[in-house]
């Protein structure tokens, strides 16, 4: 078996996805999924997830959306290239079905029933809309691999969208089978290290090219009609915090690396607090109801029903 290819210079590459993932640095790198886990986690999980230690489960990666509808879309907007096979089945419970699906995966094509396929071409209908409308996502290229060097640590990313411009903001695009408002993102940025991402890409682009983009964008766009689009980025304090992260990061990496000593959670206790979304909608839901009149049972009890996530409105002693 050939060895594998190691990159030991600092630029920008064409690479597969396995090579990608498969790590072609140097010496083992930092990416967005393990720099997660060792400030989110332990150095322990992000060793277990390195396909250069480990290699045990796969660590929250650079790669295009999970699903096939977002698959198909980012190989079809980003790179041109039609995956999609469509199949006349209602389902996939039949053996043959699950036959031509499994057949079809192993040609590396997304087989997709007619509903789905369906999604696809109304989801690119937007996004082309999209980019003929703002110019986004045009002079450019995608899923380059950006490899640098913070001091002695590797690191390595793969933008959905590298733009020409060296001073263009680089581009993430993400299909959710959610709703793209800003209320419901923000939780589903944080799983998948979205906050790191609007640094360490931007910062990796910067050390390459010599020249600092403008930051990052993720385009998210709805899988159900009407495919609502929305373009989010980062705060600069939400920035500030995201860089501190990533610079813990790297100095763990390099210390783990130096001594490989890799440690778990330690023993300590953990007190736990009120998640920040939880209280910034606790604080919005009984803003908004501040102004109702006791009297008014009817909009009190509509009130409490609405309560995100059960909150304890029990405190506000609601009548009925």
């Amino acid at each position: 078996m050939a060895r594998p290819r190691r990159i030991r210079k600092p630029g920008i590459y064409d690479l597969t996805a396995g090579e990608y993932l498969a790590d072609p640095c140097a010496k083992p790198s930092l990416n967005r999924g393990v720099a997660q886990l060792l400030v989110d986690r332990s150095p322990a999980h992000a060793w277990v997830a390195h396909p250069r230690y480990g290699a045990k489960n796969a660590a929250a990666e650079d790669t295009p959306d999970s699903t096939d509808v977002g698959s198909a879309v980012h190989a079809a907007f980003l790179l041109g290239e039609d995956l999609v096979v469509e199949f006349g089945f209602s389902s996939w419970r039949s053996e043959a079905a699950k036959a031509r699906r499994n057949a079809t995966r192993a040609e590396g094509k997304i087989p997709l029933l007619g509903d789905k396929a369906a999604t696809v071409r109304a989801v690119l209908d937007r996004l082309y809309a999209f980019r003929q409308r703002t110019g986004a996502f045009t002079r450019g290229k995608a899923e380059q691999t950006v490899i640098w060097q913070e001091g002695d640590v590797w690191c390595r990313a793969k933008p959905d969208w590298l733009p020409d411009d060296p001073t263009a903001p680089l581009w993430d695009l993400k299909v959710t089978g959610g709703v793209a408002s800003a209320a419901t993102w923000k939780y589903r940025a944080a799983e998948v290290a979205a906050d790191l991402q609007s640094v360490m890409y931007p910062r990796g682009v910067a050390a390459v090219r010599k020249r600092s983009p403008d930051g990052m964008r993720f385009l998210v766009i709805e899988e159900e009609e009407p495919h609502g689009i929305r373009v989010f980025r980062y705060s600069g304090e939400a920035e500030e915090i995201a860089l501190a992260k990533f610079e813990r990061g790297v100095e763990l990496w390099r210390e783990c690396q130096a001594t490989d000593r890799w440690p778990n959670y330690d023993d300590a206790e953990v007190f736990l607090d009120a998640a920040y979304g939880a209280r910034d909608d606790w604080s919005a839901f009984t803003a908004s109801v501040r102004g109702l009149d006791p009297a008014n049972q009817a909009g009190l009890q509509r009130a409490r029903d609405e309560a995100i996530a059960g909150k304890i409105v029990e405190q506000y002693n609601w009548a009925g």
